[in-house]
C-alpha cells in the first residue's frame, strides 16, 4: 500500500511539473504565433508602401526624362531663333558697311539710320531672347534639382523599406521555425501527460483490487 501511494505522489508530482512546463510553453507559443501575425501584417504594410514608392520614383524619372527632351527642343529652337537674329543683325552690318564705302548722300545717311534702328531692334530682341532663356533655365535647373532630389529621397526610402521587409521576413522565418518547435515540444508534453495519467489511473485500479481482496 505504502509503496503504491508513494508512487502515485510521485507520479502527481511528477504531472504538476509536466503541466507547468506544457503551460509555458503554450504560452510561449501563442506569444510568437501573435508575434509573427503582427511581422506579416507589417511586412505587408511596408512591402504597400514600397510599391507606392517606386510607382512614384517610376512616375517622377519618366516625367524628367519627359522634361529633358522637351527642354533639350526649347533650347534647340532658342538657340536657333538667336542664331537667326544675329545673321539678320550681321546682314544688317553688310549693308551699312555698303553704304558707308561709298559717297554719302542724305538717302544714305536716311538708309544708315534706319539700319542702325533696326539693329538695335535686332540688338534688344537679342537680349530679350537671351535673358528670358537665361531666366528660363534658372527655374528649369531648379525643377530639374528638385526632382533629382526627390527621387533620390524615394530610392533611399524604397531601400530602407526593402532592408526592412528582408529584416521582418528573417525574423517571421525564425519566429516560424521556433513556433514549430515549440509545437513538437508541446505535443510531447501531452503525450508524456497522457502516459502519467494513465499510470496514476493504473495504480489506482492496483489500490481498488487490493482493497478489495482484503474485505
Amino acid at each position: 500500500m505504502l509503496n503504491i501511494d508513494m508512487e502515485r505522489e510521485k507520479l502527481q508530482e511528477e504531472i504538476k511539473q509536466v503541466m507547468a512546463a506544457l503551460e509555458q510553453v503554450a504560452a510561449n507559443l501563442d506569444e510568437k504565433t501573435e508575434e509573427v501575425e503582427t511581422r506579416i501584417k507589417e511586412n505587408c504594410r511596408i512591402a504597400s508602401e514600397m510599391d507606392t514608392k517606386t510607382h512614384e520614383a517610376d512616375k517622377a524619372k519618366t516625367a524628367l526624362e519627359q522634361w529633358k527632351v522637351k527642354y533639350n527642343q526649347q533650347t534647340s529652337r532658342s538657340a536657333k531663333g538667336i542664331s537667326e537674329i544675329i545673321q539678320e543683325l550681321a546682314g544688317i552690318g553688310n549693308i551699312t558697311g555698303e553704304v558707308l564705302d561709298s559717297n554719302l548722300v542724305e538717302e544714305d545717311v536716311n538708309k544708315i539710320e534706319e539700319q542702325f534702328t533696326m539693329a538695335r531692334l535686332y540688338a534688344n530682341k537679342t537680349k530679350t531672347v537671351v535673358e528670358s532663356l537665361q531666366q528660363e533655365q534658372q527655374k528649369q535647373t531648379v525643377n530639374y534639382n528638385e526632382a533629382l532630389e526627390r527621387i533620390t529621397v524615394l530610392e533611399s526610402s524604397i531601400k530602407d523599406a526593402k532592408v526592412a521587409v528582408d529584416e521582418g521576413e528573417a525574423r517571421t522565418s525564425l519566429l516560424q521555425g521556433e513556433i514549430k518547435e515549440a509545437g513538437a515540444r508541446k505535443m510531447k508534453l501531452e503525450e508524456e501527460i497522457r502516459f502519467l495519467n494513465a499510470e496514476c489511473a493504473r495504480l489506482g485500479e492496483l489500490e481498488d483490487m487490493r482493497v478489495a481482496s482484503m474485505n
